[in-house]
């Protein structure tokens, strides 16, 4: 870090990536026709997905911000800190595709809330269970991963089933301004609990 040669040849690296898109010969994208915010729609459109994805930001915003501190209250060495964290985000890639499946299959909204109830459960599990050990916290660090990281995509997947076509860009980016807003009460939230 005291040294400037990474940095240099990480923005080497940047403009390097930058040199596919300039040769390209493709035309560029049409622009995009003028969206407008409209948060009464996204409730509208379907509640419990403007709901979910307030829930999933919240949650989203809670765990990101306050497991390393977590960690560090119970004991936790700064690498197993890390690798709680790395361990959830792995449970996130692992369960995205199974829960996408199944919520093809089911009720969105039914995938929704067993993924919220196993993810409450776990999380209460393993704060009673985080004196047995660090396995014991990675183990629930994956669970929890595994519900929190897809949360906000059963969500807008459940959007924009009750979409129109002409609508899936501002309900997404309507949702996704509700996520932000959901990330930033997570951890303050989370603070007064863990407090």
């Amino acid at each position: 870090p005291e040294l400037t040669i990474p940095f240099m040849l990480c923005a080497i690296l940047f403009a390097l990536a930058v040199i596919p898109t300039t040769l390209s010969r493709a035309q560029s994208p049409a622009p995009l026709t003028n969206v407008k915010l409209d948060v009464m729609m996204l409730f509208r459109n379907s509640p419990v997905a403007a709901v979910g994805t307030i829930l999933a930001g919240v949650l989203s915003g809670a765990w990101n911000n306050m497991a390393p501190v977590f960690g560090q209250q119970i004991g936790l060495s700064t690498a197993e800190i890390a690798s709680i964290v790395v361990v959830a985000m792995a449970g996130g890639i692992a369960f995205q595709i199974p829960l996408g499946r199944i919520s093809d299959r089911v009720d969105r909204r039914y995938v929704m809330v067993a993924t919220g109830a196993i993810g409450v459960a776990t999380a209460f599990a393993g704060v009673q269970f985080s004196g047995l050990g660090a396995s014991i916290v990675f183990a629930v660090s994956f669970v929890v991963g595994g519900v929190v990281y897809p949360a906000y995509s059963l969500a807008v997947a459940h959007a924009n089933d009750h979409a129109a076509d002409a609508d899936f860009i501002k309900v997404s980016s309507g949702l996704l301004i509700l996520y932000g807003v959901g990330t930033m009460i997570g951890p303050l939230y989370a603070a007064s609990l863990m407090d």
